[in-house]
């Protein structure tokens, strides 16, 4: 009976600290958004929302119309370069929480010629998908 419990155990930990596998939270997107752990946290919708970029403070906004949902991202540095890292400050907010993180450090997983950057936080599997306009 040990043996079986033991087991037990041991597939249970191995399965609930499984990685987040960024194929399918992040870089299978394209919608400007936050994930934590695998869920979307916020998503952009460009048309009940506004976008801004601040080139001088690497600072990008993104935010609903009526304010109750907003993320906000800012870089170290301007993310350019596929398996650049970069230093972030992020801030969150849904209409249920609200997250702050400073000093966090992000690898830029991707990038298209639209202006589209994905970005990926191993430490605490956070994934965000920005654009410059």
């Amino acid at each position: 009976m040990k043996r079986y419990l033991t087991l037990i155990f041991t597939a249970v930990m191995f399965t609930s600290c499984a990685d987040v596998n960024i194929d399918e939270v992040l870089l299978g997107s394209t919608d400007i958004s936050v994930s934590l752990k695998g869920k979307v946290q916020y998503t952009f919708n460009p048309d009940k929302g506004q976008a801004a970029y601040d080139r001088e403070s690497n600072l990008y906004r993104y935010f609903d119309d009526d304010l109750g949902s907003w993320f906000e991202i800012r870089c170290s540095t301007r993310p350019a370069t596929e398996g650049e890292v970069i230093k972030a400050d992020i801030d969150w907010a849904t209409k249920t929480s609200f997250r702050t993180e400073e000093g966090m450090v992000f690898t830029v997983e991707k990038t298209d010629e639209t202006g589209m950057i994905w970005l990926w936080n191993d430490s605490e599997d956070i994934g965000i998908i920005i654009k410059e306009y």
